[in-house]
């Protein structure tokens, strides 16, 4: 079968590249930088234009051909990779990092646990701490709805609607915390001291209830509530002011105020 003419020029060049031809190889491509020169002179704007970016794209993808293209069975293939070129490369990877958070600590976090999983790499998981005892967590939820840390509010629409496995809707009463949520913390490690290294103050607020609400949204005009909050501030400031004289919640001074 006849050759092509791109063929026989590269049969061309190989010959010429060889030791035995190198004088007349680097004589070849003087001649021919010469011929390109004369002719790039007497092209206008927009044929050199043109030319630039014909010749932009030859050199890039001869680089990408000669840098990420592999014999692999007698099908070209990316080193390293299953795909046979780097446009289909570039676009399954332009489709993960889409999908991944914005946030680059995420995207690492969720990079690390992924590949561990997909390469069954259990050494490099992150550790994870010992769950809470389902018994301990009923206890926490016991604990916020006693009358001891919190105030029922009393109007009927005082309610919030949630849902049950089934799907079945029913009403709870709002509950207002009468501390913040260090000290009802606090009081519950009191009442449980072997809580203390099987439960934190995160997991202790995130078991919270959602009928059990803070006290800082609790309505000022209720039961005259804005009286004890008043205070609230009032020793906040004193024990800025004066650490060491006045505490910053002092058990019987903080009740004896309170609406109940």
């Amino acid at each position: 079968m006849a050759k092509t003419a791109a063929e026989r020029q590269q049969k061309r060049r190989e010959k010429l590249k060889s030791s035995v031809n190198r004088v007349d190889y680097e004589t070849h491509k003087r001649i021919d930088r010469e011929r390109k020169k004369k002719a790039r002179s007497t092209m206008g704007t927009k044929q050199l234009s043109d030319l630039r970016k014909w010749n932009r794209l030859a050199v890039r993808n001869h680089r990408m051909g000669n840098a990420n293209e592999d014999i692999v069975d007698g099908n070209s293939t990316v080193t390293g990779t299953c795909y046979k070129t780097m446009a289909s490369l570039g676009k399954a990877k332009s489709r993960v990092m889409k999908a991944l958070p914005k946030s680059p600590r995420k995207r690492v976090s969720l990079i690390k646990i992924m590949a561990c999983e997909i390469l069954d790499l259990q050494a490099c998981l992150p550790r994870t701490r010992d769950s809470v005892p389902s018994e301990l967590e009923q206890k926490v939820v016991d604990f916020y709805e006693s009358d001891s840390v919190l105030r029922m509010m009393p109007g009927k629409a005082d309610f919030i609607s949630l849902k049950d496995q089934l799907g079945n809707k029913y009403h709870k009463q709002k509950r207002h915390l009468v501390t913040t949520l260090t000290e009802t913390y606090k009081c519950f490690l009191e009442d449980n001291p072997t809580a203390t290294s099987l439960i934190g103050k995160s997991k202790f607020s995130s078991l919270r209830p959602r009928w059990v609400l803070l006290s800082s949204q609790m309505p000022q005009n209720v039961c005259g509530c804005k009286y004890h909050n008043n205070i609230v501030l009032l020793l906040e400031s004193l024990h800025r002011r004066y650490p060491t004289v006045v505490p910053l919640y002092f058990q019987d001074r903080f009740y004896s105020p309170l609406c109940l």
